[in-house]
């Protein structure tokens, strides 16, 4: 009885695991792979094509505003402070 699990355990691997060359082998396996990633981006084109379609006109940017910010706001952690700067620039 154990051989018979056995066997058919090994069946199992080589066939949904692709070895020796069972369904395509590595060849299919691959190409499964590329087309998995093609449609993922395919995805996320037309996610990107809903959104902006939202706003017309309008691009949308993560993060990202046109205007300068405000007088006296605080910065990113990118931007110096204007402190910042002005100590740097002073101290060379």
């Amino acid at each position: 009885m154990a051989f018979v699990i056995n066997v058919a355990l090994v069946v199992y691997l080589v066939v949904t695991k692709r070895l020796f060359g069972v369904r395509g082998g590595k060849k299919a396996y691959d190409a499964r792979l590329r087309s998995a990633s093609i449609l993922q981006a395919e995805i996320d084109a037309l996610a990107a094509t809903a959104g902006a379609a939202d706003q017309p006109g309008k691009t949308r940017t993560a993060g990202r505003t046109d205007q300068p910010p405000a007088a006296g706001t605080a910065h990113g952690p990118d931007q110096p402070t204007d402190a910042a700067a002005t100590s740097s620039s002073a101290a060379e």
